[in-house]
């Protein structure tokens, strides 16, 4: 799960949901990474604290999520300082450091893989190996065409291909749509399943890890009069926020009962 403070989104509403999402989770006995913003760490402090000690991995999701912290993008100072920055202000949060991360939009870099080794990182989920849609996410690029599909070191000179750096990128697998709540919003509980299994049955071969992607925001009540600045295609998702909750909870069941799943944390994987 992604966590960062979405400002057209009821703030109340956003920390409130987070609890609802911790009862749920236990019921499921189903552990997650939440991948949280500096400023989200601050702004649902409580909330966050308790997921951590109900045994949920917290990992670091850059600063604010602002549209300038893209790290495609970023230059290597500015790389250093944000990490830097992240990493101590959720750390301060939870109690303890961060080891796996997901840029905003997606993105990172090489230079951006560096910053995370030297900050003790161990994983970073920020590529969408054979993601199509390149154009409306921020943090895309050609290299995802490319990428592996199952975990690797990554080369000092690319992200995107094998090499023999510290650390772990893990991507998350695409068939050329990524597997993340839209489909479930665009396409229905079926379709997202189906995808599921798709992905399951790569997994039997590879060993791959199945990442799901959701927001926490995405529950929430938008502010009134608040523009969307989000990809047009946001504007053709489901509606109801409760059920759009009640089909992610349909999602993850279906994974969670699959014989073949285990779930893990981020932490779990390799190290």
């Amino acid at each position: 799960m992604d966590l960062e403070v979405a400002t057209d989104h009821d703030l109340a509403e956003q920390s409130a949901i987070l609890e609802r999402l911790q009862v749920d989770l236990d019921r499921l006995a189903l552990p997650i990474t939440i991948f949280a913003t500096a400023n989200a760490g601050m702004n649902f402090e409580r909330p966050l604290r308790a997921l951590a000690r109900a045994g949920h991995e917290v990992g670091c999701h850059g600063l604010t999520h602002a549209r300038s912290e893209n790290y495609l993008t970023m230059n290597e100072s500015e790389v250093s300082v944000a990490i830097r920055t992240a990493t101590q202000q959720l750390g301060d949060v939870v109690g303890c450091q961060p080891r796996a991360f997901r840029g905003p939009f997606m993105s990172t870099s090489s230079s951006t893989q560096r910053a995370l080794v030297e900050n003790d990182y161990h994983s970073d989920f920020s590529v969408c190996a054979q993601r199509m849609d390149l154009v409306t996410a921020r943090g895309g690029t050609r290299g995802w065409l490319t990428a592996p599909r199952s975990p690797y070191h990554p080369s000092a000179r690319s992200p995107y291909r094998p090499g023999s750096m510290p650390i772990w990128v893990v991507p998350m697998r695409c068939f050329g749509a990524p597997f993340v709540s839209a489909l479930i919003y665009l396409a229905g509980v079926a379709f997202a399943t189906r995808f599921f299994e798709a992905l399951l049955s790569e997994s039997r071969r590879t060993a791959a890890p199945i990442i799901y992607l959701f927001h926490s925001y995405e529950f929430t009540r938008r502010v009134e009069g608040n523009p969307n600045h989000g990809p047009f295609y946001h504007r053709l998702y489901l509606s109801d926020r409760d059920e759009r909750y009640r089909r992610n909870l349909c999602v993850l069941e279906h994974m969670v009962h699959s014989a073949e799943v285990r779930p893990a944390l981020a932490g779990d994987l390799w190290y």
